[in-house]
């Protein structure tokens, strides 16, 4: 696909070449060597302002076609540099507004994700202290109650050794009373 400097070009030499063919068809008779030079000065003209004027259109253009690729991607920082008040650059103005106002909206936007933020981050700071301070009772609470479980399981080993001492004294206590029924038998006889 021939972009649009060749096309441009591509104009204005077949333009320029029907003109010098009208020319040599209105004057084949009286054709001499300096017409046949002055048609080659001629047809080299034609090309070399064809390809001028052909960059010299398309150069503004492929800046337009730049800045609006990099805005479609979003780069809202671009810009098309295109001097002049003719139509490329009454667009490059245009997309230059374009570009101010999508820049502007995006700042904005980024304020207004900003505001959000620290909106919310002041809602739920209070949110988050309190959960902190939950999580810390938990923990002082799941402390104590380790503490008291240990303390639990110390006293019921404790009343388990008491339990044994009782039972042994109460052995004891059943010899006892039997030598002394014993006693008491054998002091009445």
């Amino acid at each position: 696909m021939l972009s649009f400097s060749w096309k441009i070009t591509y104009f204005i030499v077949l333009s320029g070449a029907f003109v010098i063919l009208a020319l040599v068809g209105a004057s084949y008779q009286n054709t001499s060597g300096i017409f046949y030079s002055l048609i080659y000065f001629l047809v080299l003209f034609v090309v070399l302002f064809g390809l001028f004027v052909g960059k010299r259109f398309s150069r503004p253009l492929k800046r337009i076609a730049k800045a609006a690729n990099e805005l479609a991607e979003g780069n809202v920082k671009s810009r098309a540099n295109v001097a002049g008040s003719d139509e490329m650059g009454q667009l490059a103005a245009s997309l230059n507004k374009i570009a101010q106002a999508m820049e502007k909206t995006h700042q904005e936007k980024e304020t207004l994700k900003h505001s959000v933020a620290m909106k919310v981050s002041f809602i739920v700071r209070p949110l988050h202290d309190t959960i902190e301070a939950l999580e810390q009772k938990a923990k002082n609470r799941t402390m104590e109650f380790h503490k008291a479980n240990e303390v639990a399981e110390k006293m019921q080993i404790d009343l388990l050794l008491k339990e044994a001492e009782l039972v042994d004294l109460k052995g004891q206590m059943a010899k006892l009373m039997v030598r002394k029924s014993k006693k008491m038998i054998t002091e009445e006889v």
